[in-house]
């Protein structure tokens, strides 16, 4: 029937259809992991204007016998179904729905997949027989400009000014990614309070916030777990907030060992450190009984090592880090 390649043109399709003329299956072709979540919310949304049941599946588990089964055997009293077929391109036969499509008179199939790959001809058959969106054509510069113009509306329903060049500005930090992009503007208008625009100051000053709370995760991540993921956050300038960090869960885990050894009590023992949570504290407390005391006497000593070979000239605090935690296991 019909092949789109803009969104705007195809949810205007939608919605000259709602409620009563609706093609029977839809294919939605979308790259991006978000966008196309974003895209089957609102699809299922206008179709909500009509009675239907709505019925999920994944490509990757599903088995076409269960996807068509309300198709092929409905009861008498349910309502008509929306099949919503997530990474379609990944169930293995679709030859039983290919034969279907052309002769569906009842229910609608929403596929929404990543790529053409693995579709098996099943593009072909909806495109004759309903309706085909293929964003995957879509040019980096429509994209960036299409991404823009999101964050754009999310600050204009907040009454909130953003300058094209702070958008632009994050875009390059975000390195286009749609998802990170929409959480930072929502984090941004938050921390804006009631400005009424937002600022490279404002981008600024949440960056360094979430850098903050990513180094001091990592921090947890290393003293109590023994693992590292920093190599995705971490920068060199970084290198002594993170020492900063990790002192402080290691002091931690020796003033628990101490109170421990000490037999006080849970209840004084929340009073000693107010601003925990009771299940974090427990947590740390079970954890620092199980390494016991020597295993942060060691790590405070690593640590003012690592941080005298930095001071000394060693610049790869990569593998300080990596040196840190190696000792710290033995």
């Amino acid at each position: 029937m019909v092949k789109y390649n803009d969104p705007l043109s195809f949810f205007r399709h939608l919605q000259s259809a709602s409620p009563d003329h609706f093609c029977r299956s839809y294919l939605v072709i979308v790259p991006d992991d978000f966008d196309r979540q974003k895209i089957k919310k609102k699809i299922i949304s206008i179709f909500s204007s009509k009675k239907i049941e709505v019925k999920f599946f994944s490509g990757e588990e599903a088995d076409p016998q269960d996807i068509i089964s309300d198709l092929t055997n409905p009861s008498l009293f349910s309502e008509e179904p929306l099949i919503v077929v997530d990474y379609f391109e990944k169930l293995k036969d679709k030859t039983v729905l290919k034969k279907l499509i052309p002769s569906m008179s009842w229910g609608h199939f929403i596929f929404l997949c990543s790529s053409k790959t693995g579709l098996q001809g099943i593009d072909k058959t909806v495109e004759k027989h309903g309706i085909v969106f293929d964003f995957s054509t879509e040019k980096p510069w429509v994209k960036k400009e299409r991404i823009e113009k999101s964050l754009l509306h999310l600050a204009k329903k907040e009454s909130v000014a953003f300058p094209k060049e702070v958008v632009e500005y994050l875009f390059a930090r975000m390195q286009g990614d749609p998802s990170l992009l929409e959480q930072e503007v929502k984090k941004l208008l938050v921390y804006i309070g009631d400005k009424k625009n937002i600022t490279l100051d404002d981008v600024h000053a949440v960056g360094a916030m979430a850098k903050e709370a990513s180094l001091w995760q990592e921090a947890e991540k290393m003293v109590w777990e023994q693992k590292r993921a920093v190599h995705k956050i971490f920068e060199s300038s970084h290198f002594f907030s993170l020492i900063a960090a990790l002192r402080f869960q290691l002091s931690l885990g020796k003033k628990l060992c101490f109170y421990t050894e000490q037999n006080i009590s849970f209840s004084e023992l929340q009073k000693l450190f107010p601003k925990m949570w009771p299940k974090a504290l427990e947590k740390r407390k079970a954890q620092a009984k199980d390494l016991g005391l020597s295993f942060f006497d060691k790590g405070i000593s690593y640590l003012y090592e690592i941080e005298l070979f930095s001071k000394d000239g060693v610049q790869h605090h990569l593998l300080l880090l990596d040196y840190f935690l190696a000792r710290l296991c033995i």
